[in-house]
């Protein structure tokens, strides 16, 4: 297993689903919201790595859509401590929701990597995870949730680690140092799935990010 960091959590209205004795509306977003966006804004190394390069793991899980499972897996290599990483015009979109439906719920891990091996293919690693076997199976665990309550909304969480595990080892990267960790969710009965706080800082003394959901 790679090396770890202490994970940066954010889930801002976790804890209110505990403290109602009945199960909220789920839609606290206009009806008339069709496009929602999570996007990634900035990324950036706080401190001078010897490795080859850096890679974005994201896996964004909501409750809606037919596979649940959203991964983004990016490469940055020449990666000078303090500078921001390009994301591309307007941000790195690691989660938009599909044919207008509206999630209640997004579950996110976000990894920040060191790579210790110059010569992966990114996107034949990421092609192998979305297609793995365990991936039907691990769909199906969130499927079976009928209703998000606080015992049901930690599936998201154990469902996702799985994942991230079965994509250590296809990645092969025992020997890569984990810079940053986000653990996070929204919810839209308390907080509309996070677009009411804007561009959100989330980082250690490593690396940080800025992580912002946009609805329309």
């Amino acid at each position: 297993m790679f090396t770890t960091a202490t994970a940066v959590l954010h889930s801002p209205s976790a804890h209110l689903r505990g403290k109602l004795s009945v199960l909220p509306a789920e839609n606290k977003l206009s009806s008339n919201t069709q496009s929602i966006q999570m996007k990634l804004k900035e990324l950036v190394v706080k401190q001078a790595i010897s490795a080859p390069g850096v890679y974005l793991l994201a896996l964004v899980t909501d409750n809606i859509s037919s596979n649940p499972f959203h991964f983004s897996l990016q490469e940055f290599k020449n990666v000078k401590a303090g500078e921001s990483l390009d994301l591309g015009p307007g941000g790195l979109v690691l989660y938009s929701n599909q044919n207008g439906l509206i999630p209640a719920y997004l579950h996110f891990r976000i990894l920040v990597m060191s790579s210790q091996d110059a010569t992966r293919d990114f996107s034949k690693l990421l092609h192998r995870l979305s297609r793995h076997e365990d991936m039907t199976l691990l769909a199906g665990e969130i499927h079976d949730l009928t209703e998000l309550t606080p015992g049901n909304l930690k599936v998201f969480s154990q469902v996702s680690e799985k994942i991230l595990l079965l994509a250590s080892r296809i990645l092969k990267n025992q020997k890569d140092e984990q810079l940053l960790q986000v653990i996070g969710s929204y919810d839209n009965a308390f907080d509309e799935l996070g677009s009411t706080y804007g561009a959100v800082l989330l980082g250690n003394q490593q690396a940080s990010l800025r992580l912002e959901v946009t609805v329309a």
